[in-house]
């Protein structure tokens, strides 16, 4: 198996280059976002300084941000987050500018709901998908908001892979159940 490990913007750079050491000593082979996410600086210098994937961008919805990450390679893996950035076609925006400058893809997907199911998508769209589809292992507890979400399973984990639905659209239909839980607000502009 390869084994990941996420900093989540813990680190100063010497911290984050000590701790990868140990991570490629121990056959670790991606270390996503060693570094506040902003430090755009500080994650270059970790990423120059070690031998395994420094990975990011999870928290970044400004494609000024993006420009300025992959323009820079302050990663060796961009990973933007569907949600976050603001739908798909900002995101195939992202993943076009990472392949052009060489870069591959691995959205961030936290959960179990649309994100994943979005970032599976996307990643059959994109010439420079990653290795891995970020699927979330948290315990079941904390993944149980989502086991009615869908009226149909749209995907499932078999022997490591998954396969998405060719079904129109998503390929999902949204339970009605769940959206008669949901809570609405409507915001105004004052």
């Amino acid at each position: 198996i390869d084994k990941l490990v996420d900093g989540n913007s813990g680190f100063s750079p010497a911290r984050a280059i000590e701790l990868g050491q140990l991570l490629v000593d121990n056959g670790i082979s991606h270390f996503e976002e060693p570094c506040p996410y902003w430090e755009f600086d500080w994650t270059k210098q970790v990423t120059d300084a070690l031998p395994i994937d420094v990975t990011g961008g999870e928290q970044d919805c400004e494609l000024s941000a993006w420009k300025t990450m992959i323009g820079s390679r302050v990663v060796d893996v961009v990973q933007p987050d569907i949600l976050y950035l603001g739908g798909m076609c900002r995101t195939l925006e992202v993943a076009r500018m990472a392949a052009d400058a060489g870069l591959p893809c691995t959205p961030h997907s936290a959960n179990h709901g649309l994100v994943t199911l979005c970032s599976m998508h996307l990643l059959r769209a994109i010439p420079n998908a990653g290795k891995y589809l970020e699927y979330s292992i948290e315990g079941p507890y904390s993944q149980q908001w989502a086991d009615d979400l869908f009226l149909e399973r749209p995907y499932k984990v078999l022997d490591g892979h998954v396969e998405v639905t060719d079904a129109p659209g998503w390929g999902v239909t949204i339970s009605p159940v769940f959206l008669d839980k949901a809570h609405y607000a409507v915001s105004t502009a004052g």
